[in-house]
This record gives C-alpha cells, sequence and structure tokens, in this order.
C-alpha cells in the first residue's frame, strides 16, 4: 500500500501597498480577520499580492 499524500493549498491575499521582498507589512485588518478566520497561525505560509504582475 502507498501512503497518500496531501498538499494543503497555501492561503493567497490581495493587498493594495507595493510589495517588496524581504519586507515587513503589517496585514490590513480586512485581510488579517480572512487569516484568523482560516485559523492561520504565526509561522504558518501565506502569498500576498498586489496586482502588479
Amino acid at each position: 500500500m502507498s501512503e497518500a499524500t496531501t498538499t494543503a493549498a497555501v492561503p493567497r491575499f490581495f493587498v493594495e501597498a507595493a510589495l517588496r521582498t524581504d519586507a515587513t507589512l503589517a496585514l490590513p485588518a480586512d485581510v488579517a480577520r480572512h487569516a484568523q478566520v482560516l485559523r492561520l497561525q504565526p509561522g504558518d505560509a501565506l502569498a500576498l499580492f498586489d496586482g502588479s504582475g
């Protein structure tokens, strides 16, 4: 029997602030609330995008 592997999707959030690699960003209240609803914890992976392509 083979062991089933699962991969969790990394949550993605849109933010209006310009994003830079290795920058620190305080999440906007609506994004922070959404992360809380998803039960994300400090250290969990997430992806931010700003629509700049």
